[in-house]
């Protein structure tokens, strides 16, 4: 068995300004329980009431839509495994925060996600507003797990465009699938 050098994973997790961090599957009760840590641990480190909520809950967006999407997209335990195993970063930068994570998503999924998160960084904060009541008001689609507000409240709590990226491998066991990466800075 291979020896860790955590040392190195702590320098390189410093060279980002990291914060808190994750890897490894995500369950309902793994969410809620970084979400605690994560609103006791800025709770300490800023006086903005308002900027430890955004990040909170920019973090369990995120982290919340990775569980669905494994749970919805699975065909079986294998997978679903494989799918919730999400990276959550949370860093501080030039005076903001930085909410990341990302995980394994079907090739086939990509465009419409990446097409969606494309729409949301062309609009401005009164377009995303009126997207996001148009949303809420609308009547749920059929077989919708959720109202597809998340990205929409993400966009709108972020001090700049949502971005991500795409990695595609070809390592055993991940053909076919591409780790999607999500940042939002707040």
């Amino acid at each position: 068995m291979a020896t860790i050098d955590l040392l190195d994973l702590r320098d390189r997790l410093n060279d980002f300004n990291a914060l808190i961090s994750f890897n490894g599957p995500l369950s309902e009760s793994i969410i809620k329980d970084l979400g605690d840590a994560i609103r006791r641990y800025l709770e300490k480190e800023t006086d903005s009431r308002a900027t430890v909520m955004d990040v909170f809950s920019v973090f369990v967006e995120q982290t919340q839509n990775i569980r669905q999407y494994a749970a919805s997209r699975a065909v079986d335990d294998a997978e679903a495994r494989f799918l919730a195993s999400a990276v959550s970063l949370i860093s501080a930068e030039d005076g903001h925060y930085l909410v990341s994570s990302g995980n394994w998503v079907r090739e086939a999924d990509l465009p419409a996600l990446t097409g969606h998160v494309d729409r949301l960084r062309e609009m401005d904060g009164g377009a995303l507003k009126t997207l996001y009541r148009e949303v809420l008001r609308a009547p749920a689609a059929e077989g919708a797990t959720t109202a597809g507000l998340g990205l929409i409240d993400m966009a709108r709590k972020a001090s700049q465009p949502l971005s991500y990226s795409c990695r595609k491998t070809q390592e055993e066991g991940q053909k076919g699938y591409v780790f999607f990466s999500l940042q939002a800075v707040l």
